[in-house]
């Protein structure tokens, strides 16, 4: 079977049952059928479009744990790129089947969509989203996805077509909220912009081995 041969055995023993593989409600089914394209093709091939943010999904604008509620931060209109969310949203799913293959693809194709022009810059609600759907180092950014969205952010901060900063409100308190991208970005920000860009981000050091 296809998703045993790419998810790790321990998962499929807990989660699986009479060949049905079950997932929870925070899984968008349209990125499943992307899981699907990908397992017979090694590739898979989204919509060219802008959609709702990722925040405006209730299933994906929870507060943080143990915390007050953050919802305020977030923009409540915002939009991206779907090529951005499609990824980020397969990234997770594949850590959720923990199948590192998935994750892998989804962070080339996450790292090849930040690396291009955008349709729409990138709002405060993609670190907020990365650090909700974190078990483990949530609020320390631990994770590849954390790492990655949070570096194009800092590595690009002042050039307004690439990071939106008319919410500035939302950053401020972003900040506030999440103290390892607050530290990260205060050392960042310290240099110009040109010589953060100068400071090349490489894909391989977002990939799971």
């Amino acid at each position: 079977m296809l998703v045993e041969s790419e998810c790790q055995a321990d998962q499929l023993e807990e989660d699986i049952y009479e060949d049905c593989y079950l997932l929870g409600s925070e899984h968008d089914p349209a990125i499943f059928d992307l899981f699907v394209q990908w397992l017979y093709t090694r590739k898979y091939q989204e919509k060219e479009e802008l959609v709702e943010s990722l925040a405006s999904r209730k299933s994906l604008s929870s507060p943080l744990p143990n915390s007050e509620d953050v919802s305020w931060i977030i923009p409540p209109d915002g939009v991206m790129d779907w090529a951005v969310k499609a990824a980020i949203l397969c990234w997770e799913l594949g850590a959720s089947l923990r199948a590192k293959g998935f994750q892998n693809y989804a962070m080339e194709r996450l790292f090849e969509a930040l690396s291009s022009p955008f349709l729409h810059p990138l709002m405060a609600n993609l670190i907020l989203h990365t650090y909700e759907v974190e078990n483990e180092g949530t609020l320390y950014g631990t994770s590849p996805l954390q790492r990655l969205i949070q570096d194009v952010i800092v590595r690009n901060w002042g050039d307004d077509d690439v990071v939106d900063h008319v919410a500035g409100e939302a950053w401020s308190n972003l900040l506030k909220t999440c103290p390892y991208f607050r530290k990260v970005f205060i050392s960042a920000t310290k240099q110009s912009l040109e010589r953060r860009r100068n400071q090349q981000i490489s894909l391989e050091n977002y990939l799971i081995r």
